[in-house]
């Protein structure tokens, strides 16, 4: 009967295989699958033909998904365009890649309607929608995130009302460099530790009427506040150009000098 939340098959001739309350997909000979949910329809048949190792879990999770294995596609429309793809995990409303991205391997998307359009390499990791605004390493954030690199937006057709920025070495020479040790706390990390302390930086704000995002501002009293370091090379870079400036004159000064 389609659409019956209680049918059951064994997955066919794969006795480690379970699919439950959904008629349209049965396991030929594939191994250790298991799928929980309807798929689009409840007649369309999509055989998990020799994939092994299935997880998928939700309405249309996963539901071309035939030869591909070791996947994990939860919630309504999670990986439903992958097919033969490997080692994938998809967890939120239509967490997809492309539909030209069938093979796609050792993927994760997580969040509503993360992915859908994307035709991102393999080895690759999307966390949260256009509309996600932070990230968090811990409940805290006091996790260390390890990387090879990281890449900002930056793109002129992102960005509107551009201006050069008016501060440089007056900024910076404001500001307090420190080495310190975390809290226990806070961190178990015991090593001494060297940076900026984001009220330093907030308070040159404030005396210099200026704004930058460098500080992250704490949302409520148990939240604590942050320093994006990256953007500091911004005033930096002003800074030597500054510098330069002033060496230029200098050097022009000393040859009038000579003659």
């Amino acid at each position: 009967m389609a659409g019956a939340v209680n049918d059951l098959t064994d997955g066919f001739t794969s006795p480690t295989s379970i699919l439950v309350g959904d008629i349209s997909s049965q396991n030929s000979t594939g191994l250790k699958n298991t799928r929980l949910g309807l798929m689009e329809g409840g007649t369309t048949k999509t055989d998990m033909t020799t994939g092994n190792q299935n997880t998928t879990v939700g309405y249309n999770a996963g539901r071309q998904i035939t030869a591909g294995a070791s996947n994990v596609f939860i919630g309504h429309a999670a990986g439903r365009y992958i097919k033969g793809g490997n080692n994938n995990i998809m967890i939120g409303h239509n967490a997809n890649p492309a539909a030209s991205n069938a093979g796609a391997n050792n993927r994760i998307f997580i969040g509503g309607n993360v992915g859908p359009g994307t035709n991102a390499k393999n080895n690759y990791a999307i966390i949260g929608n256009e509309d996600m605004t932070e990230l968090w390493a811990a409940e805290d954030k006091g996790a260390t995130v390890y990387a090879q690199a990281f890449t900002e937006s930056s793109d002129l057709k992102l960005k509107d009302f551009i201006r050069p920025l008016d501060y440089g070495l007056s900024y910076i020479l404001k500001l307090n460099p420190v080495s310190y040790y975390w809290k226990d706390s806070y961190s178990g990390d015991s090593t001494l530790q060297i940076g900026l302390i984001a009220q330093d930086i907030e308070k040159v704000n404030s005396e210099m009427q200026i704004e930058n995002q460098i500080v992250h501002k704490a949302i409520t009293d148990e939240d604590s506040m942050g320093v994006e370091y990256s953007k500091l090379v911004v005033p930096l870079i002003k800074a030597v150009q500054e510098l330069n400036e002033e060496i230029e004159k200098l050097k022009a000064e000393i040859q009038e000098l000579k003659k």
